[in-house]
């Protein structure tokens, strides 16, 4: 092995070759500031200079300690202008790489803007704030009633604080930072014996998540019982992590506390605050927007009805292939260094996982977990077995942005569904790091060595690079339909010996056919009773939920949601409770399907390593399963008196819910007709909108393409509340056919007007479901009543009550053109149909 070569200018440049046991010489460079190395953050990457082999040597517990002992240290020593790039001309010699006096000079035609040119920096940022701040004021002004002003003020905030970073370098505000922290946290820490802190960080976390439990209300089957048993499920899932350990005396512990902990407190900020609701939704609708995006190519390749369908050769490959191209074009530009760099230095002080790891993890819920990889494409190569667990973990413990798009218009809340996906983040982190410890040094830990990109290296521009993305896009795309063709295939082969087999001694009646997901149903019935499920019914619950759960891993999410959303089907019966933790455990891409993408995305990013992907395939898959059901517990915890499920609202009886819970309410008509192309298209005139004083103004309407007996997918557009665009959606329409729940009225419409109270209301009796919505100015009151078991009762009720009931007292009694009194104010009955 040759010996590091040493030079020193103002920084010390070391480089050093190391063999690793994939049989190939690994060399790295890195750059460390004289100051640096004094710091906490320099001990991480002292490991890449040691000439031992990697898989050999043990991560140092006192370098991890220190590490976490103060906060990060966001120095301009970290800027690439400030430190110097090194490079190796002839894998010996580092020499620093300086621009040459002809690179430095401008242009020839820059001579003649003169102090133009010379200060293009500070007026093309001069420029970005008038622009920026302009845009967040005029949002304040002429949407201050109708749009959401959160979202505006965050880009607006982030904008900002970017262009002061130009001048104001930021190790200003962490060093003030650390010198709080090392005067407030490190005292505290350090009045504890040293032995005895892992224990009092793990009971301090326990302590926080039982308070939050335990001191909230009860509501019938969410009460402390119930919330005792998720409760123990989280401890029992810790504890078999820890039992099967792959390196068991190498957990960072830190990683799991935190991470476990992390989990309950984002529960507990998007289940219980609007704020946190709005922030993750606008990013996974905004990743969705982009990776929709796709169809307009598929639209010019094939047709605009092809572009429309929801297959996944069509609706899915093609995003997959524009991410990887756009991903090659931030690598090119610089941005993914950079983003992975700060991002590593945070997250390595926070939970002690690499830069890539982070990444990726903070990546799937919104991008997904084929394109997340693509994120951190130069380091895979290079990663250790067990980064390669997490990533794929990750992949397998949330979905993506833009199939979370499809499940709300299927009914489900988005509530549910974004807190799911944000939650399963510091979970499969601590689920990754208890099944597969890290015991080698990782090229991303608190400081970023960017490896040498072949696909990068050779675009000439930004142009070659888009091309360069798309090519390799194409072979992950690939990759992916042959391994899922096999994948799956083989299920189903498993499954037709399983039934053939289970009907010469009668299996296959009254339970039905055996197969994969029947037995996995069953092994997973002490996991359902593990999260909380109520145990009502005999257990019924318990196997529904337990079967529900074997379908998604053995087939996909997708079926098991549509399911879970059968109106007909026995899951449409259980408790509210029961429907959430099934809508929470579910939510997630941890299916065998899954395996065939992420081997086939992997391999191609890293063909070397395509056998350590294969033999740590299966576990990662058990840990994402296992991150998403944590999730599932957690909701158990954390949600209490309002229980969302599917399109429904329970809350207690009479419970007032406040205004700033509504996230949207219209009421009016729709038309309908064919076009063309035999698409039938639907337009919605809003009469009443919650969001606006001109609701006729609103631009709503889309094309209906049938997916089953029952179940419609809308596609089309309109203004997103929260951003104040057009922009597409999609929604998943059930048809129900009315059954009489008020004597023979299945049908009931009464509408109150008055203009010059400005008072508008309208309310709806349909079959089981009643809705009322009354806006006179800005105060809006709504209600809905469902009937269930027998008799009607209240799902949600906002800012008053009167009408439903009076509509459900006497409304058998009236006909079409009534006036009816309520509460002082008079309606009219406008349309009632029986039968």
């Amino acid at each position: 092995m040759a010996d590091p070569t040493t030079t020193t200018n103002h920084h010390t440049t070391t480089t050093t070759t190391t063999t690793t046991s994939h049989s190939n010489d690994l060399t790295t460079s890195s750059s460390l500031h004289h100051e640096a190395q004094a710091s906490p953050l320099a001990a991480p990457a002292t490991g890449l200079h040691s000439a031992a082999p990697l898989e050999e040597k043990e991560l140092r517990p006192d370098a991890v300690d220190r590490s976490a002992a103060t906060p990060p240290d966001y120095s301009d020593a970290d800027k690439a202008e400030k430190a110097g790039i090194v490079r190796s001309d002839d894998g010996h010699q580092v020499v620093p790489v300086e621009a040459s006096e002809q690179e430095r000079q401008p242009p020839s035609w820059a001579k003649h803007l003169g102090p133009v040119w010379t200060f293009r920096r500070p007026i093309i940022h001069f420029i970005v704030f008038g622009l920026f701040t302009g845009w967040w004021i005029a949002t304040l002004v002429v949407h201050r009633n109708d749009r959401n002003w959160v979202i505006p003020f965050l880009v607006w905030l982030a904008i900002m604080l970017r262009l002061l970073t130009f001048y104001f370098p930021a190790r200003h505000v962490s060093h003030a930072i650390r010198f709080v922290w090392t005067r407030t946290v490190n005292p505290l820490v350090n009045f504890i014996p040293a032995r005895f802190r892992l224990v009092a960080g793990a009971v301090g976390a326990l302590a926080v998540i039982i308070v939050g439990t335990f001191a909230s209300e009860e509501y019938e089957d969410n009460n402390r019982e119930n919330r005792a048993i998720s409760l123990f499920g989280l401890l029992v899932l810790i504890f078999v992590f820890w039992a099967t350990s792959k390196h068991r005396s190498h957990i960072n512990w830190r990683t799991v506390i935190v991470g476990m902990l992390a989990q309950y407190i984002l529960g507990l900020f998007v289940l219980r605050t609007q704020v946190g609701l709005d922030i993750f939704r606008f990013i996974a609708d905004r990743a969705g927007d982009l990776l929709g995006f796709a169809r307009d190519g598929v639209a010019f390749l094939t047709d605009p009805t092809t572009a429309e369908t929801s297959n996944f050769f069509f609706g899915v490959l093609p995003a997959i292939i524009f991410f990887v191209s756009i991903c090659q074009v931030l690598f090119y530009v610089g941005f993914l260094q950079w983003f992975v760099g700060k991002f590593a230095t945070f997250v390595f002080w926070l939970l002690g996982v690499s830069g890539a790891e982070a990444v990726v993890a903070a990546a799937t819920p919104f991008i997904g977990q084929g394109e997340s990889a693509m994120l951190v494409r130069p380091f895979v190569p290079y990663m250790t077995k067990a980064e390669i667990h997490q990533i794929m973990t990750c992949g397998f413990a949330t979905i993506s942005g833009s199939v979370l798009v499809g499940y709300i218009g299927m009914g489900f809340p988005a509530e549910v569904l974004v807190s799911s996906c944000i939650m399963s983040i510091p979970a499969s982190l601590a689920i990754s790091k208890l099944r597969y410890p890290e015991t080698e040094e990782t090229l991303t830990a608190g400081r970023v060595v960017i490896p040498d990109d072949d696909e990068h290296n050779k675009a000439e521009n930004v142009l070659h690079a888009f091309a360069n993305g798309a090519w390799l896009g194409i072979k992950i795309a690939g990759t992916i339909v042959a391994s899922l063709l096999c994948i799956i295939a083989a299920v189903a082969l498993i499954n037709g010996l399983l039934t053939w087999w289970g009907r010469y001694i009668d299996i296959n009646e009254p339970i039905g056919p055996l197969t994969l997901q029947l037995i996995l149903g069953y092994i997973l019935y002490p996991v359902a009773f593990l999260l909380g499920v109520p145990r009502d019914n005999d257990g019924i619950y318990l196997l529904r939920v337990g079967r529900l759960i074997a379908e998604k891993i053995i087939t996909n999410e997708f079926v098991a949601f549509l399911q879970l959303s059968d109106p007909d089907g026995p899951l449409i019966n259980m408790t509210p409770r029961a429907r959430l933790i099934a809508t929470y455990a579910i939510c997630g891409f941890g299916n065998i399907g899954s395996l065939g993408i992420q081997i086939g995305i992997l391999g191609q990013l890293a063909p070397s390593r395509g056998g350590d992907v294969s033999r740590l395939a299966f576990s990662a898959l058990v840990s994402g399963v296992m991150a998403t059901l944590s999730s599932a517990a957690v909701a158990g915890l954390v949600v209490t008196g309002q229980l969302q499920v599917g399109s429904l609202t329970f809350t207690a009886p009479g419970e007032q819910l406040p205004l700033d819970r509504l996230d949207w309410a219209i009421a009016g008509t729709s038309s309908s007709w064919t076009l063309p192309n035999g698409v039938r298209h639907s337009q919605w005139e809003h009469w009443i909108d919650s969001r606006t004083l001109e609701p006729e103004s609103a631009t709503d309407e889309g094309d209906m393409h049938p997916l089953s007996d029952s179940l419609t997918l809308e596609k089309g557009s309109m203004v997103n509340p929260a951003t104040g665009s057009e922009t597409a959606y999609e929604e998943v329409w059930r048809d129900e056919e009315p059954t009489a729940r008020l004597g023979d009225v299945t049908c009931l419409v009464v509408e109150r007007e008055d203009k010059e109270e400005n008072v508008r209301g309208r309310a709806v009796l349909l079959g089981g479901y009643v809705q009322a919505l009354v806006r006179k100015g800005e105060d809006v009151r709504l209600e809905r009543w469902v009937w269930e078991g027998g008799e009607w009762k209240v799902a949600v009720r906002m800012g008053g009550e009167g009408l439903c009931e009076k509509m459900l007292a006497e409304g058998e009694g009236w006909k079409e053109g009534d006036e009816v009194v309520v509460g002082g104010d008079v309606w009219r009955v406008l349309e009632l149909v029986r039968g």
